[in-house]
């Protein structure tokens, strides 16, 4: 499971778990969104690890500690957009990480959807 975690996951951009690079690529609009991220982390009390800051686990550490109104929205506006893309890498691969990711989408779906009006791209 380790060989297959670092194939999926560190040598495949397409699958990658940095949530900006899914969202901005390799570009200046990424670089701010990991100092929001970075400052996020913080205001969360997130310990960062060797992990860039827009890595999945981090983001989904601060999201736990947001109020439901704030962790409603940026599930919506980034996390979602995010899963969706790195899920479409998994298709047709038969990769056991792909029902993971699958889980997590559904959890955030059901936090970001009991958030009146926030469309969690289902």
């Amino acid at each position: 499971l380790e060989e297959l975690y670092t194939r999926t996951f560190d040598i495949n951009p397409v699958t990658s778990l940095e949530v900006g690079w899914h969202l901005y690529g390799e570009t200046y609009a990424r670089g701010a969104f990991l100092v929001q991220m970075r400052e996020t982390l913080r205001r969360c009390v997130v310990e960062e690890s060797t992990e860039l800051p827009d890595h999945i686990a981090h983001i989904l550490q601060a999201v736990g500690r947001m109020e439901r109104d704030e962790a409603g929205e940026f599930i919506s506006s980034h996390i979602m957009k995010a899963i969706e893309k790195m899920l479409e890498g998994f298709a047709g691969k038969s990769n056991p990480y792909e029902n993971v990711l699958q889980m997590v989408k559904s959890i955030l779906t059901q936090l970001a959807t009991s958030h009146v009006g926030v469309d969690a791209h289902d």
